[in-house]
């Protein structure tokens, strides 16, 4: 490897999987438009605030086994409170896969009553942040948005 070259550990990438994730919820729900925030495609459905705070409460969840604080509001409800917080919790949740190194991905995690290795763990953390942005946007989808708005 060259001086010039950098490293790259499985803790870093993960790290920045999260970060694309949280950047992808966040660009598709900041092209939503206010009055849609609490569009439901049905009565049943949730609507895209509801998806959106579902994410947090994840981030919060994940949170744990990462040694993360909970730090942010995790309710909030005002369209710009959802994206402050998905951001900071976003970031926090990266910044901690990468601080955890090699330990924490070779290692074992308990979530949910369910072993994992901290790699795994970290790859559920980022799916469940990356899936509630592709919901959003089919969300967007059925008021007569079709831009996919987290590429």
């Amino acid at each position: 490897m060259s001086s010039t070259q950098t490293q790259i550990t499985l803790s870093t990438a993960l790290a920045a999987d999260i970060r694309r994730a949280t950047h992808r919820i966040l660009a598709t729900l900041k092209a939503t438009p206010e009055d849609k925030w609490d569009f439901k495609p049905s009565p049943t459905g949730k609507s895209i605030r509801e998806i959106a705070q579902h994410a947090i409460e994840g981030n919060g969840y994940c949170a744990g086994p990462l040694q993360v604080p909970v730090t942010w509001n995790a309710e909030p409800s005002d369209s710009a409170d959802i994206l402050q917080v998905l951001e900071t919790s976003g970031g926090a949740l990266a910044a901690a896969a990468e601080q955890g190194g090699d330990a924490f991905v070779q290692g074992e995690v308990e979530f949910f009553g369910q072993k994992f290795t901290g790699c795994d763990f970290l790859q559920v953390t980022e799916w469940h942040i990356s899936r509630h942005a592709g919901q959003i946007d089919y969300v967007q989808t059925l008021y007569g948005d079709l831009e996919d708005h987290g590429q």
